[in-house]
């Protein structure tokens, strides 16, 4: 995991199990596009599922995801942004990439896109003074540091344009100081991670898992875990003589809950505070 994006014992550990939840957004603008939370693919970085980003036939509009938790915090506020995608169809360039709506002057507008695109965090592809982080690679589950990577304005400010002409935000901040994450005036969030937008004739489709952000009044890193809704499934039938949990519906055999655990995650189950299970870790 060499960019640190990897879940850690003192992140805030949130699950989105359904659009809506946590200030997350699911949003499609493409007519056969798709924003859906699916188990995998392969193995994920935390839990067993991650959210489908997919635009369908029409890769010039987007599937994506957006939280307005981050309304009015200021650029210079961030102190941790990382994140993992599985590219599974693109056009060889992009994977699913993270957008800030910037307002410059404190009037609420949205003036400025920052975009974090995997695709130009090597030292051939974008900035040789930033960390390299790899070239995407397809199929496979990669970790990205977007707070320490190279970044693009969609107005050049900073002098900030795609490939290798990224940049550090501390670039953009040199020209823009005051910038704050801004919602869309629709109530749409400022912070997005997203598909498509791009080639009319590609088609995109990958995912996305372990969003982490933090800021500094925060003081915390929080990691985003997208889970598919998955009903539990009723507690196993206690065995004469087991040790035995009191559940709602009779006590449970600890040795039962046990192997189950195991059966289903498949390595040592690792408990983080919250009670959350991570067998990889």
């Amino acid at each position: 995991m060499p960019n640190g994006s990897e879940f850690r014992r003192d992140d805030v550990l949130t699950t989105v199990t359904q659009d809506g939840q946590a200030g997350w957004q699911f949003v499609v603008t493409s007519p056969d596009g798709a924003v859906t939370l699916e188990s995998g693919p392969g193995l994920p970085p935390i839990g067993n599922g991650s959210i489908r980003l997919a635009t369908g036939t029409n890769g010039d509009w987007s599937a994506e995801i957006r939280n307005t938790a981050f309304n009015g915090v200021p650029l210079r506020e961030l102190t941790d942004l990382r994140y993992w995608t599985y590219g599974v169809q693109n056009n060889g360039q992009q994977w699913p990439y993270i957008i800030l709506q910037i307002d410059h002057d404190g009037d609420g507008d949205v003036d400025d896109l920052l975009f974090f695109e995997p695709g130009f965090q090597t030292p051939g592809s974008g900035n040789p003074n930033l960390p390299d982080q790899g070239l995407p690679v397809l199929n496979t589950w990669q970790d990205w540091n977007a707070l320490a990577g190279g970044w693009w304005s969609e107005n050049g400010i900073g002098g900030l344009t795609p490939g290798t002409g990224v940049g550090p935000l501390s670039q953009y901040l040199a020209a823009e100081p005051d910038s704050t994450i801004v919602n869309s005036a629709s109530g749409l969030g400022g912070v997005r991670v997203l598909q498509g937008f791009a080639s009319p004739d590609d088609v995109f489709l990958g995912y996305v898992d372990a969003f982490s952000i933090q800021t500094r009044d925060a003081g915390i890193t929080t990691t985003f875990n997208f889970e598919p809704f998955l009903t539990p499934p009723s507690p196993p039938r206690p065995r004469p003589g087991g040790l035995a949990l009191a559940g709602a519906r009779g006590s449970w055999p600890l040795f039962t809950c046990e192997k189950s655990l195991w059966s289903v995650h498949r390595s040592r189950p690792f408990i983080v505070p919250g009670g959350f299970i991570d067998a990889r870790r």
